[in-house]
């Protein structure tokens, strides 16, 4: 009943409406074959390629280093031949990233860190705004609509609600509580998992690594009773140690389907200790 209150009470915002027309251009891909989206993928990737090149300081000056031009790239052969932009690239060179006349338009943003060493990027206000439309859309395949409990354990400090009440409020009116995942200790934890337990989430979002951690602390000492209908994971790279940990807890399978964004996302309804993250996903179109 809340969740529909919820949706209700936002509808009509400029915000809502636009993710709702995002949304419905994210499902109009699933009516698309498999040729027809590679297709539009391609179509897509060469007039950012074409943009970028013509627009981009750093592309400029590496499209003209390495004796490429736009043009070349006329399948998806030619496009996979393009060198890759590394982490280093980025933080290395994030002001020639940036179209000079946007520049006072974006804002400043970075990766949690969860890897070691944060990327640091700009964004512009669309960004968000794809982010919940893509967001939404997934998690719409699993039968969970807007206003669902979500619990974070996360690290991106520009996703975490300030401690001021404004924040705080806000994030109990959207149904969200979150664990800091770089601020983890035995009692921050078993605070968070006795509040889950109560509370109940629908969804769990979190790094793996951050989500290993927790569940350990969960299996260990409890509480019982945490179970999310949908687990959702960014894509950071497992280690020996945490893969070896999903291969002794985890027996669900993953989907290997493509998404929208790099969250993967599993069902459950095991207890919550017991299905704690997958391995790394390979997506395959």
């Amino acid at each position: 009943m809340y969740a529909k209150i919820y949706r209700a009470l936002i509808s009509q915002s400029q915000g809502e409406r636009e993710k709702r027309r995002l949304e419905r251009k994210l499902e109009s891909y699933q009516e698309l074959s498999q040729s027809e989206l590679k297709a539009n993928q391609l179509k897509q990737i060469q007039r950012l390629i074409k943009h970028a090149y013509e627009s981009v300081p750093y592309y400029q000056n590496r499209f003209q280093r390495d004796d490429d031009h736009p043009n070349d790239v006329k399948a998806w052969a030619d496009y996979e031949k393009l060198p890759l932009l590394t982490k280093a690239d980025i933080n290395n060179n994030l002001d020639d990233l940036v179209i000079p006349m946007f520049r006072q338009q974006l804002q400043s943003s970075a990766t949690g860190g969860s890897t070691g060493e944060p990327m640091r990027f700009f964004v512009e206000d669309s960004f968000w705004l794809w982010h919940a439309a893509r967001t939404r859309f997934t998690r719409s395949w699993h039968g969970i609509e807007h206003g669902a409990k979500v619990a974070w354990i996360w690290g991106a400090i520009q996703e975490l609600p300030g401690s001021n009440w404004q924040a705080q409020l806000k994030a109990r009116i959207k149904r969200e509580r979150y664990l800091d995942a770089f601020m983890f200790s035995k009692s921050g934890m078993r605070t968070f998992a006795e509040s889950l337990a109560r509370w109940k989430p629908t969804v769990i979002r979190a790094y793996p690594s951050a989500l290993r951690e927790f569940s350990e602390y969960v299996k260990d000492y409890g509480p019982a009773g945490i179970r999310p209908r949908l687990i959702e994971t960014t894509s950071e790279k497992l280690t020996t140690k945490t893969d070896g940990y999903s291969k002794r807890y985890f027996s669900a399978r993953w989907p290997t389907a493509t998404r929208p964004e790099n969250l993967p996302t599993r069902p459950t309804n095991a207890t919550w200790a017991d299905y704690m993250f997958a391995r790394h996903a390979t997506w395959k179109s």
